[in-house]
């Protein structure tokens, strides 16, 4: 037990020193080779004429090609959902009347991959961040009745690209 407050009690004085500036200072990109993908499919759904999302917090919103008020959302407070047919989607998310981000789906004629583009306006300075990638479908395919969105998805590595906005990260301590 006091060795463990001995380390701790070391590390605080030999950080003292360094808060003027730390290893960490500077301008650094993200490699998108060794990222590490989530294992938990992205749990989306449209039936009926409503898009729902299992997200981190879920939500449900008419798929009417209109915007609806949203809540309990951190980066938005408003989505519109538009289906163009099948195989596509288009969404948007807005945070007081502002575009926050543009997600469009194209899923593959078989249903088990979706190509999608994202247009991301939430950066500092206002800066656009573009983005396109693919999924891979987790499951089965949706019931009869359901659009081709509805299911898991996982993303993968293979196509994934974005500007370099999203990837660069500038710390100061």
């Amino acid at each position: 037990m006091k060795a463990g407050y001995l380390i701790a009690a070391a590390l605080i004085v030999a950080a003292a020193p360094a808060s003027a500036q730390s290893v960490f200072d500077g301008t650094w990109k993200g490699d998108i080779a060794s990222a590490q993908l989530p294992t938990k499919p992205w749990v989306r759904s449209l039936k009926d004429g409503v898009y729902s999302c299992e997200c981190d917090t879920p939500l449900s919103v008419k798929a009417d090609g209109q915007l609806h008020p949203v809540s309990g959302q951190d980066y938005f407070d408003g989505m519109m959902v538009k289906v163009v047919d099948d195989h596509h989607l288009v969404t948007e998310s807005r945070k007081a009347g502002k575009l926050v981000y543009m997600f469009t789906d194209s899923i593959s004629a078989d249903g088990m991959t979706s190509e999608w583009t994202q247009k991301g306006c939430s950066a500092p300075k206002g800066v656009v961040v573009d983005a396109k990638g693919r999924d891979k479908r987790a499951g089965a395919l949706p019931p009869k009745g359901a659009h081709l969105i509805t299911g898991g998805w996982l993303p993968t590595v293979d196509g994934f690209s974005t500007t370099d906005a999203a990837l660069f990260v500038t710390f100061k301590s």
